[in-house]
């Protein structure tokens, strides 16, 4: 018997989410609850398939080793009007990609030392060059990185 659980929440907002896969990593944001999101992955032509085997990969051999978690990002629902949600999201989940390139050490210890304990070192497969926004104010850049920093921080406190 196996019991997986799901929080119920709102069926749209702002989210980040990661799927963690063996010693690889996809980061992407939504709009919509993220169980949605995480299903188009899983298609044969899904985003997470398909980047798994771009990075050389067998993705039958990753299937079992799925990891979801999703992060509803309450503050920039409060701090923004709802048409600027995407864009911000965006820009979290450019910064999030950036925090990680730079410091792999918060999930190695956090994660992949309790999950997958082989992995010394992971690998992002996924990335924001269509996606992350080109013309936002610098504020909102610098609420980009600071958001991003307390997501990772406290994505490996919940780990």
């Amino acid at each position: 018997m196996e019991i997986n659980a799901f929080t119920k929440g709102e069926l749209k907002g702002a989210f980040i989410y990661f799927i963690f896969a063996k010693e690889l990593l996809y980061i992407g944001e939504t709009q919509k609850i993220a169980i949605a999101r995480w299903y188009s992955h899983l298609y044969q032509n899904g985003t997470l398939l398909k980047n798994i085997q771009n990075h050389g990969k067998n993705p039958l051999e990753y299937t079992n080793s799925l990891h979801f978690i999703s992060i509803k990002c309450n503050e920039i629902q409060e701090d923004f009007p709802e048409i600027r949600w995407k864009t911000i999201t965006q820009a979290v989940e450019h910064s999030i990609h950036k925090v990680l390139y730079m410091s792999q050490i918060s999930l190695l210890q956090s994660y992949y030392h309790k999950y997958a304990p082989d992995v010394i070192r992971y690998e992002i497969i996924s990335d924001t060059k269509r996606t992350a926004p080109v013309r936002i104010p610098t504020e909102e850049w610098h609420y980009a990185d600071n958001y991003a920093k307390n997501i990772v921080d406290t994505l490996c406190e919940f780990l």
